[in-house]
């Protein structure tokens, strides 16, 4: 038995590499298209209590304006601006919300489905500050942005919407508070304190080969020819699950907030991919799974 997994594997293996050679590259190109931030259609929004408020660019704009100067440290020591940034303080934006909460914590998504969890101190300027040369001057007195403009321009690096921290003095914070792509701001107001992060795994596609969605026999790897639905488990005995990821070699391409969680995956795309699985709970903890499979799907 094993003798002719090995022997059905092989031939499906010589299958696609016959096809890789054949297949022109244009075919099985792909690329990653951003939205043009002055395209007039939602892209960016704002969650709170299962409700989803979503803003255009216009829509953003037309709130109360603030403008001032940031950079951030890395770790490395380097220093990236400061640069001048236009955007909405996080305040004036929980303001529109019909009920905003007293105190929360903010949970950012990026459009990798990069999550970063910023806690009430934090959103109110309450951040290690540095001078321009990377010495440590104190905490406090900055205001944090959601920023559409570096020095008066929507394309810049981690925007069109970027999570900045400014004033008027050349504000220099740490590079990890500073997530860039921003697609939709969480808001979330903890009733406890949770600390242990949730639990996840990928349950489809295992190590088979799967023809068209259907498991056919057991392999070494996930061997995929044609379409297939990506399965995954995720739950968190401390509190719940605010969301859950699927993410393709770093690109975002499924998340969902209840289970069960899953996504067909029918791109014509061929050869060695990465699939991820992450959870967040409701308090920002989260948890990753992640295999290899080789796909065949044109």
């Amino acid at each position: 038995m094993r003798h002719k997994q090995r022997n059905g594997f092989a031939i499906l293996l010589s299958l696609f590499l016959i096809i890789n050679i054949t297949v022109p590259s244009a075919v099985i190109s792909h690329s990653k298209n951003r939205q043009h931030p002055l395209d007039n259609t939602a892209f960016f929004t704002l969650t709170y209590h299962g409700e989803q408020y979503e803003y255009t660019l216009e829509e953003l704009e037309s709130l109360e304006e603030y403008m001032g100067t940031g950079g951030h440290l890395k770790v490395t020591g380097d220093i990236t601006g400061p640069f001048e940034y236009t955007g909405v303080r996080i305040t004036t934006l929980l303001n529109q919300l019909p009920n905003p909460p007293e105190t929360y914590n903010l949970v950012t998504i990026s459009n990798d489905g990069y999550l970063y969890t910023f806690t009430y101190e934090q959103t109110q300027g309450d951040v290690k500050v540095y001078d321009t040369n990377g010495n440590y001057v104190g905490r406090g007195g900055v205001v944090m942005l959601l920023a559409y403009k570096e020095h008066g321009d929507y394309d810049f690096y981690g925007g069109p919407l970027r999570i900045t921290w400014v004033n008027d003095n050349n504000a220099v914070t740490d590079a990890p508070l500073w997530p860039k792509y921003i697609t939709e701001i969480e808001v979330i107001t903890p009733s406890g304190q949770d600390t242990i992060p949730p639990e996840i795994r990928i349950d489809k596609p295992e190590n088979r080969v799967y023809l068209f969605d259907r498991e056919i026999m057991p392999s070494s790897i996930p061997l995929i020819i044609g379409c297939i639905t990506i399965e995954i488990t995720a739950y968190d005995d401390q509190s719940a699950i605010s969301q859950a990821l699927i993410i393709i070699d770093e690109e975002l391409k499924y998340r969902g907030m209840a289970p069960p969680y899953h996504w067909r995956w029918n791109e014509r795309t061929l050869g060695m991919h990465s699939i991820l699985a992450r959870a967040y709970d409701t308090y920002g903890n989260s948890a990753e799974d992640e295999i290899q499979i080789l796909i065949f799907n044109l």
